[in-house]
């Protein structure tokens, strides 16, 4: 880790640098509904509470199919955002602790954005093809494949990144746990600790945190970089 930057009351960590990775256009995925079943532990006579999701399925094996589909050769940077007053801030621990991804294209620092959080699908949560786990906006879809969904002004738009080096993938994948480790961690603190503290009317009414790396359930995925 390097510390970046601290200005503006926030403290910016350099987590990563992974130097080779190719970026495609892709396709929407395929937008699967679904229904999910857990265990209800505030329902005894039911025993199971029914969720509906989207699933999405890309095909990252047919993303080089198409030399029109390429993009880019580049670089991408992996960085953390904290602000210095994350604990004492009433706002949401997602809108405090951030981790952004950069893409870097060649002659063009910056050239996007992601930052790391949950995707939603017109107000309902999204899962990756046949896995439980939260979609994220920088998804694994197969080794050292991945979708990368950018910010761009009002919109997300999803791009397809193929990390070349084998290692580089198994760092990504680490460097994305740790930093959910660091989420959980202090968002417990704040929740136990912090929360404690007498609370103000402002406080009372923002009470409550959201699942980890939320966003707004309003906010619609936006367009695809598509053909």
């Amino acid at each position: 880790m390097t510390l970046v930057n601290t200005d503006s009351n926030v403290m910016e960590t350099k987590l990563a640098t992974f130097k080779t990775a190719k970026f495609y256009k892709i396709p929407p995925p395929e937008v699967i509904p679904d229904t999910t079943y857990t265990v209800d532990e505030n329902n005894g006579s039911k025993g199971y509470k029914e969720t509906q999701i989207i699933r999405y399925r890309f095909q990252p094996e047919n993303w080089r199919l198409k030399r029109s589909n390429y993009l880019f050769k580049g670089s991408i940077e992996l960085h953390e955002l904290q602000s210095l007053d994350a604990l004492e801030s009433s706002k949401d621990l997602s809108s405090e602790l951030k981790c952004r991804l950069t893409i870097n294209a060649p002659g063009i620092d910056h050239w996007g954005t992601a930052y790391y959080e949950r995707i939603y699908h017109d107000g309902l949560p999204v899962t990756n093809y046949k896995q439980s786990s939260p979609f994220m906006t920088i998804q694994k879809i197969i080794h050292q494949h991945y979708v990368v969904i950018l910010t761009e002004e009002d919109k997300k738009i999803a791009i397809g990144m193929i990390l070349l080096d084998f290692f580089d993938d198994l760092r990504l994948t680490s460097n994305l746990k740790d930093f959910e480790e660091r989420f959980r961690k202090l968002l417990a603190f704040k929740d136990n600790f912090v929360n404690e503290s007498p609370k103000t009317t402002k406080e009372e009414k923002s009470e409550g945190s959201p699942n980890k790396f939320n966003i707004d359930e309003d906010d619609e995925f936006g367009d695809f970089v598509s053909n």
